[in-house]
């Protein structure tokens, strides 16, 4: 039995508190449960249809992890293939240049090299 103490007055503030403890407790589940007789092929039949429901919502779960995770393998793939492209940027001995282009002797900066188009480049539009 659950009883609530009423302080001050405030029947409010006791109400709810009687739901979060009446809620948590299960006794609104047993009253249901109880409030008719179930017979047990309708008890089983039951059982199974919450199992079921159960199942759908895992798989449901299941599924959006699986789609995170694939997603989150495909954004890995293309860090990579990002990082892969800046390490192929060809730099010489010399000083870069100022301008951030190409000035010719061997030096090829990393946006000339990312608008080149080529098939490594997993951000081109070009197919």
């Amino acid at each position: 039995m659950i009883l609530v103490e009423v302080l001050n007055g405030d029947i409010e503030q006791a109400i709810r508190f009687l739901r979060k403890r009446f809620g948590g407790s299960g006794l609104k589940r047993d009253l249901d449960r109880h409030a008719y007789f179930i017979g047990p092929s309708e008890r089983k039949r039951l059982k199974h249809k919450e199992a079921v429901k159960r199942l759908r919502k895992l798989d449901k779960k299941r599924e959006y992890f699986k789609e995170m995770a694939t997603r989150r393998k495909r954004w890995e793939l293309r860090q990579e293939q990002f990082f892969s492209l800046q390490e192929k940027t060809v730099r010489s001995d010399s000083a870069p240049s100022l301008a951030g282009g190409n000035d010719g002797e061997g030096t090829i900066s990393w946006r000339s090299a990312v608008n080149q188009p080529d098939n490594t480049n997993p951000f081109s539009r070009n197919p």
